[in-house]
C-alpha cells in the first residue's frame, strides 16, 4: 500500500510509548506513526502529493 519505508533511531522506551498511544487510538503502531508524521509535516507547511497510483484509486 505504501511504497516507501522510513527508519530512525529513538530513545529508550519509544516503541512502548508508541504502542501504548496507538492502542489508545485503536490503531497499529505503524499507522499511528504515519499519521503523527503527516500531521507534523502539514503543520510545518509541507504537504505530500498523492502518488499517481493512489490518486487513481481516489478517483475510482
Amino acid at each position: 500500500m505504501f511504497p516507501e519505508n522510513a527508519q530512525f533511531s529513538a530513545p529508550s522506551g519509544f516503541r512502548d510509548a508508541i504502542r501504548d498511544a496507538a492502542s489508545k487510538n485503536f490503531m497499529k503502531p505503524s499507522e499511528y506513526l504515519r499519521r503523527c508524521a503527516l500531521q507534523q509535516l502539514e503543520r510545518d507547511g509541507v504537504r505530500l502529493e498523492p502518488s499517481p497510483a493512489s490518486a487513481k484509486r481516489l478517483r475510482g
